[in-house]
């Protein structure tokens, strides 16, 4: 089957893409960052440009879309990743999911240009039944409420297509599991979520998707090394570097051990989460 995009002169207009090639970046120089044209690109989105696409060049291997939402620790790490991961037997079109972007719309806007997709990405934060993507923390309400939306997808996707969702936690209860099983019966695709935490091996994540709703056909657009050496985790709580366990004096009582501060623009929500003995 065909695995091309409609109306490609629009959006090559619209919307400036990198093949993955030997020529990655063609002619597309920016003086100002002549040894890195990659983060001329991204710069120029995050200035307000419109946002890159960054696509394969092997036409005759299945299309995968990955979409990255760029609250993603080290998002411009892993388009690197993305790059090299894309070989003769894998496709990858990268969509990048701005804070101020509706979610759900842009999945969809974005699919309805597209026939016989063979896997869905989406790499942002997660925790037990909720997903952040742009503006949204989407949640089984959400995808319930956006039904038509979604089933609209299944004319986007091939009969087998998955869709796999990197962020943390999401599939841990049975809100979490509902909310893969729900999207599975709305978009007709095969769905894999994690039910711990996701990224850095050192914060106690993996990059294991425990939960599917069907069989999963396709492996992580993440490779291996990268796996290995991403430092943060797709928690939905900003900041996050570990996750603690207090015994009755406040020190932490897990492996390894994470006695400290958080970081960043981390925060502890002491009004949901008292202080104390028990799991933050």
């Amino acid at each position: 089957m065909s695995k091309t995009a409609k109306n490609r002169p629009l959006l090559e207009a619209l919307e400036p893409r990198l093949l993955y090639s030997a020529d990655l970046f063609g002619g597309a120089h920016d003086s100002s960052h002549a040894g890195d044209p990659l983060a001329a690109l991204l710069d120029n989105a995050e200035a307000g440009a419109a946002l890159p696409r960054f696509e394969s060049a092997n036409a005759s291997a299945p299309l995968e879309l990955v979409f990255v939402d760029t609250d993603t620790p080290g998002y411009r790490d892993l388009l690197d990743d993305l790059a090299g991961n894309a070989d003769g037997t894998r496709r990858f079109e990268v969509i990048l999911i701005e804070a101020d972007d509706d979610g759900l719309q842009r999945l969809s806007d974005t699919l309805a240009e597209y026939r016989d997709v063979q896997a869905l990405h989406l790499i942002s934060h997660g925790d037990a039944g909720r997903l952040a993507l742009g503006d949204e923390i989407i949640d089984t309400d959400s995808l319930r409420d956006n039904a038509t939306r979604i089933t609209a997808w299944r004319a986007s996707l091939t009969d087998d297509a998955d869709i796999l969702i990197y962020g943390c936690d999401l599939a841990a209860d049975a809100d979490g599991r509902a909310f893969v099983d729900t999207l599975a019966g709305l978009s007709g695709a095969d769905v894999a979520a994690s039910d711990d935490l996701t990224g850095a091996a050192a914060l106690g994540g993996d990059w294991d998707l425990e939960y599917h709703n069907g069989t999963i056909d396709n492996d992580l657009a993440i490779s291996k090394a990268a796996q290995s050496q991403y430092d943060a985790t797709l928690d939905i709580t900003t900041g996050l570097v570990g996750r603690w366990t207090f015994d009755a004096d406040a020190s932490d009582a897990t492996t390894p051990a994470y006695d400290g501060v958080l970081t960043g623009n981390a925060a502890i929500d002491t009004a949901t989460h008292p202080v104390g003995a028990g799991s933050l």
